[in-house]
């Protein structure tokens, strides 16, 4: 599944600020001390609900961006 790019420009991480990479079912925050992920439900809805987030381990996390 992947946003619109219009509307992933535009959402922010409620934890941290943060810019997003959409990755298959979820949002994952770019910001290194954050690592939030944030799933998508329903095809196009992102849950951004700070206390419904995983925060991915670091080696996780590095791999979800690319590292």
């Amino acid at each position: 599944m992947s946003l619109d790019a219009e509307l992933l420009e535009i959402l922010r991480c409620p934890h941290c600020g943060g810019h997003f990479v959409c990755q298959a079912d979820a949002l994952i925050c770019k910001d290194p001390a954050c690592r939030r992920k944030y799933a998508i439900r329903a095809g196009a809805i992102p849950n951004l609900l700070p206390a419904e987030a995983e925060q991915l381990e670091e080696e996780a996390w590095r791999e979800a961006m690319g590292d």
